[in-house]
């Protein structure tokens, strides 16, 4: 017999068969994955964890537990794991909030702007055909 501590939980179960969470809790949240799997395809409308929790009245220590777990995905406006590269604010999905991705396109402009100005002419090399890589046999 080997006791061990839920995950969900926290209490003292006996562990017979390898599980992470004590029968009760894993009867708990069996159910309630059921209860908004079933909510989300019946909906044609994005499905948030605050809306899950309020309108099916499931507690936000489950819903959040199955996000952890990956065992409940929302869509990714809605996921708190996406967070912007530059600011840390959330992001929807993508490496950048909008307002960096706004700062980092102005910056992408005026550093086009001003490469394009210093570019020289083609009628400005001097060089003509000549390879520099090319030597002579006299030298």
């Amino acid at each position: 017999m080997s006791l061990c501590i839920c995950g969900f939980c926290g209490n003292a179960f006996n562990n017979m068969g390898g599980q992470k969470l004590c029968p009760q809790c894993s009867k708990e949240l069996e159910v309630a994955f059921a209860r908004i799997r079933k909510y989300m395809y019946s909906t044609n409308e994005s499905v948030t964890a605050a809306r899950i929790v309020e309108d099916l009245d499931i507690p936000e220590k489950i819903v959040n537990y199955l996000i952890e777990e990956k065992r409940l995905v929302l869509s990714p406006h809605t996921s708190s794991g996406s967070r912007c590269k530059v600011c840390g604010a959330p992001t929807d999905g993508k490496a950048l909030c909008s307002k960096c991705q706004a700062s980092f396109n102005a910056d992408m402009q005026k550093f086009r702007a001003e490469t394009e100005g210093n570019q020289p002419k083609r009628s400005d090399h001097h060089f003509g055909s000549v390879n520099p890589m090319y030597r002579s046999k006299e030298d």
